[in-house]
C-alpha cells in the first residue's frame, strides 16, 4: 500500500484550519499460479489427426472397383467418426459413402476421394480433413477370337474389342512376303515367288488409338519359292 503525505496548515486562533489528504492508492497482488491455472482451463479440445489416406491400387482401369485405405487417431483419445466423399470430373457422388466406389468409370475420368475425421467430444464439433485423387487409364483391346485357332492362315479373321471404345487397328510383323491382315482382322497369304524359304515367328497385333495393343505370335516354315506355309 502506498501513502501519500498530507498538510497541515498552523494558523492563528479564530482561524480556520485547512487540511487537504490525497487519496491512497492500493495495486493489487497478482498471482502467477492463478494464472496458469486459468489458462488451463480453457484449453481448446484438438482436432482428430489423419495419419493416413491412399489408393489401395497405384492405378485403375474401366470396370474395376476403386479402393482406398486410410488411418485416423485422436490426440485426447476420443471416439472418431469418418465419412468418405467421392467425387468424378469435380460431381460429387451423393450416394456413395464407403471405401469402396463401385461405378462404371471411362478413361480419362478424374476420381476423388475425401476423407473428413470428426471428433464431437466437446461441445463443438471439431473436423480435419484430407483428399486424394487418381486418372481412369487406357485399357489395351482384348482378343475375343482366340488366335490359336488358327489351322489355315488364308481366309482366318481374327477379332479384338476395345473396352475404351477405342477404334482397333491390326498389324503384322515378322510376316514373309505376301502375308498381310486387313482392318477388320483378316489374314491372307497369297505366297511369293521370291520368297528364300526360311522359319518365320509372326505376330498378330490389335493396338488401339493409343497405341496401347495385345498380340499373339505364331511360327511358320516356308520352302523357297513357296506359295503356301508349311
Amino acid at each position: 500500500m502506498r501513502v501519500l503525505p498530507f498538510l497541515m496548515i498552523a494558523c492563528q486562533p479564530n482561524e480556520t484550519i485547512v487540511v487537504t489528504q490525497e487519496e491512497s492508492v492500493v495495486e493489487p497482488i497478482v498471482d502467477p499460479n492463478a494464472i496458469e491455472e486459468v489458462e488451463e482451463e480453457v484449453q481448446l479440445n484438438q482436432p482428430p489427426k489423419i495419419v493416413s489416406l491412399e489408393f489401395e491400387q497405384s492405378e485403375y482401369k474401366q470396370g474395376e472397383e476403386i479402393r482406398i485405405t486410410y488411418e485416423t487417431f485422436d490426440p485426447e483419445g476420443d471416439a472418431v467418426r469418418e465419412e468418405i466423399y467421392w467425387s468424378v470430373n469435380g460431381r460429387e457422388l451423393i450416394s456413395e459413402k464407403g471405401k469402396v466406389l463401385r461405378k462404371n468409370l471411362k478413361k480419362g475420368d478424374e476420381v476423388g476421394a475425401t476423407l473428413v475425421a470428426r471428433d464431437s467430444s466437446s461441445n463443438e464439433a471439431t473436423e480435419a480433413q484430407s483428399s486424394i485423387n487418381t486418372t481412369i487409364l487406357n485399357s489395351p483391346p482384348q482378343w475375343v477370337r482366340d488366335p490359336r485357332e488358327i489351322k489355315e492362315i488364308e481366309g482366318y479373321t481374327v477379332q479384338a474389342v476395345d473396352p475404351d471404345g477405342d477404334p482397333i487397328n491390326y498389324r503384322l510383323t515378322g510376316a514373309p512376303a505376301g502375308m498381310s491382315i486387313s482392318q477388320r482382322g483378316r489374314l491372307s497369304y497369297k505366297g511369293s515367288k521370291s520368297e528364300k524359304g526360311g522359319k518365320y515367328t509372326v505376330s498378330i497385333i490389335a493396338e488401339d488409338s493409343d497405341k496401347l495393343n495385345v498380340q499373339w505370335s505364331f511360327a511358320i516354315e516356308l520352302s523357297a519359292g513357296s506359295d503356301a506355309p508349311k
